[in-house]
């Protein structure tokens, strides 16, 4: 997940983001609940600072969420069944 945060050409993001947090505590929520014992990775990067990275996955607008290198979704609060059904489907359950 891309956060709304970072430090990219002079430029800091110093004001939170609200989708930003509620997706981080899903996620974890989610690692401790639907992933617990799989083998799934959660990293969070600041979106600013690692940019190019999100746009070469299509994520324009924190939050940015990648699945298995794809966009899963941006802007928004994720949709946890969804996902959950998404991670499953790649982990072959």
């Amino acid at each position: 997940m891309y956060r709304w945060a970072g430090s990219k050409f002079g430029i800091t993001i110093k004001n939170e983001c609200e989708e930003c947090e509620i997706n981080t505590g899903i996620l974890e929520d989610m690692r401790q609940k639907e992933f617990l014992g799989k083998p799934v990775e959660i990293e969070k990067k600041p979106w600013l600072t690692y940019l190019w990275e999100s746009l070469r996955h299509g994520g324009w607008h924190a939050p940015v969420v990648i699945v298995d290198g794809r966009l899963f979704s941006q802007g928004v609060v994720i949709d946890r069944d969804k996902l959950a059904k998404q991670v499953s489907k790649l982990l072959g359950e």
